[in-house]
């Protein structure tokens, strides 16, 4: 509940920062949960999902993969290639965004509403369809090797993996999202397609919504852009056990500035102070 409201918070726009706002719990015909604020002052609609799992369904030996897979699904879909793909994805009028997190997959799609239909088709072709060419994955590898590389002698970076650590120990919410110039060299078009089945699952997906769109409308568009992914055979990923032993780490680093993390416990979110 309070992921899927953070979401709805985040696509709230402008116009609808009234005094009050009536947020809508809707269900839709193959039980996907959402939420809704109706809007038919403005000609759009944003409409938001979240699968649960991103990075953290990583195979130990091939971390990055769902953050590869994610960065490669708009690089062309269906029958058309990167360049037509891109053609017609700038001929729409909307624009989506698609983000793989530690916890997560969140992709956002803003509409004009006039052209709902159009641009669903065009959505749900991009999550369902995408063709994931062996020359794409061979485009994007060399670009995300340098920036782990860069990593390796960024103080801010090795500071806070060493805090995830230290925290969470071998946990898989302690790995980097990116994964590691090993795992990176080693995942195949076979491990993106693996993984693009195991990050889109209905029965682990939040969504919401607001602009000019009924409960109707969003449940139906909800479950067209869904229909195809149902539940998976994995398991629920373990809660982490964070460590509470204090204690002081230094990493010796060839810098003229220090880089310092402090962390200790804090409050639950289920505390009825939080």
């Amino acid at each position: 509940m309070i992921r899927a409201l953070a979401i709805l918070c985040l696509i709230l726009t402008a116009p609808l920062a009234q005094a009050s706002t009536d947020v809508q719990q809707v269900r839709t015909d193959a039980g996907v949960e959402a939420w809704l604020v109706t809007d038919p002052s403005i000609p759009l609609v944003t409409i938001s999902l979240f699968f649960e799992g991103g990075a953290l369904l990583d195979p130990p030996d091939r971390e990055g993969v769902t953050d590869i897979m994610v960065a490669l699904l708009d690089d062309g879909a269906g029958p058309m290639t990167a360049t037509q793909y891109a053609e017609r994805r700038e001929a729409l009028p909307m624009h989506f965004s698609m983000y793989a997190g530690r916890t997560g997959v969140t992709i956002s799609a803003t509409i004009l509403k006039r052209d709902l239909q159009a641009c669903l088709q065009f959505l749900a072709m991009t999550l369902k369809d995408p063709r994931f060419d062996q020359e794409e994955l061979d485009r994007i590898k060399p670009r995300i090797l340098s920036s782990l590389g860069s990593r390796e002698t960024d103080p801010g970076a090795i500071a806070s993996a060493a805090m995830r650590q230290a925290l969470l120990g071998d946990h898989p919410m302690a790995r980097e999202i990116e994964g590691t110039p090993a795992s990176v060299e080693a995942i195949t078009r076979d491990d993106i397609l693996a993984a693009h089945r195991a990050a889109f699952d209905s029965a682990r997906v939040t969504a919401a919504a607001v602009g000019d769109i009924s409960a109707a409308e969003l449940s139906a568009a909800l479950d067209r852009l869904l229909a195809e992914f149902g539940p998976t055979d994995r398991s629920q990923i373990a809660p982490a056990a964070v460590s509470t032993a204090g204690g002081l780490t230094v990493i010796d680093f060839d810098s003229s500035q220090s880089m310092a993390f402090f962390g200790h416990a804090g409050i639950s979110r289920d505390d009825p102070d939080y």
